[in-house]
């Protein structure tokens, strides 16, 4: 069994409140890491949100998707 597939068995499990908890624990390391690197923050507002945009178009395929797996 491959590390991604229990994950997805995993996350089967979980309730909308993990959820909150894992997004507001990723945007704490986010900007943790912000913290100890500025330079991030020296990027174009561009880059940001090219990034935004395809993570969200990925996002959204995934949610529309008609097969089980989209990559």
């Amino acid at each position: 069994m491959s590390i991604l597939s229990w994950a997805e068995k995993r996350a089967k499990k979980m309730k909308w409140y993990h959820f909150s908890a894992l997004k507001i624990g990723v945007a704490s390391a986010v900007l943790l890491l912000v913290k100890f690197f500025p330079v991030l923050l020296g990027l174009d507002w561009y880059w940001y949100a090219g990034i935004f945009a395809v993570s969200y178009i990925i996002m959204l395929f995934g949610f529309f998707s008609n097969s089980k797996s989209y990559g």
